[in-house]
């Protein structure tokens, strides 16, 4: 079993709350908090469909035991800070990052060449990997994810009133070919 835990969001990158606002002809402050909002929902939205990482995000995926290839929730993986695990002893360790290799823009981390994982104490979340994601920017991804993300925070803030009123998921459509299949 793996749980993810979000360290840092930072969608700024992406789309300021100027941007934000001259997108939606919000004049004013009046509205920057519920824009802002909007934003963070918009862009959380997007990695959430997408099941991978739009922002500049840190994370620490936790984990029973070391898989042979480790599969990082939320690529692409900019870098891998820490990994520490509960030694068969219940000890916890650090373990020596300069004996991993990483596909980044997969996010699989494994051993090197002529490497093993180490034993684990035979309990729950005995494994925690610290890492820190650039997003699909990086990739050049981005123009495409930014005009969804536009999309429903647009659609949420013209509908802010209406509980009612049902979402059209027209950004899924544009998200669907970034998309990575759960692991």
């Amino acid at each position: 079993m793996k749980t993810l835990s979000t360290v840092t969001k930072d969608y700024s990158a992406l789309i300021t709350l100027d941007e934000a606002k001259n997108w939606l002809n919000v004049v004013g402050t009046q509205d920057d908090q519920l824009v802002s909002a909007l934003i963070k929902g918009a862009c959380t939205y997007a990695e959430s469909y997408l099941n991978r990482t739009v922002g500049q995000n840190s994370y620490i995926m936790s984990m029973d035991d070391f898989e042979d290839r480790i599969y990082l929730m939320r690529p692409p993986v900019a870098t891998v800070s820490r990994i520490e695990y509960l030694d068969s002893k219940g000890v916890s360790q650090d373990y020596d990052l300069a004996k991993t290799g990483l596909d980044m823009d997969m996010g699989v981390l494994y051993p090197t060449f002529e490497q093993d994982w180490p034993d684990t104490a035979n309990t729950p979340f005995a494994v925690k990997i610290h890492y820190s994601c650039d997003g699909l920017f990086q990739l050049n991804d981005g123009d495409d994810i930014l005009d969804a993300i536009k999309m429903t925070l647009g659609f949420h803030y013209d509908y802010r009133d209406d509980i009612n009123q049902r979402w059209r998921k027209a950004s899924d459509n544009i998200l669907a070919p970034h998309r990575l299949a759960s692991i």
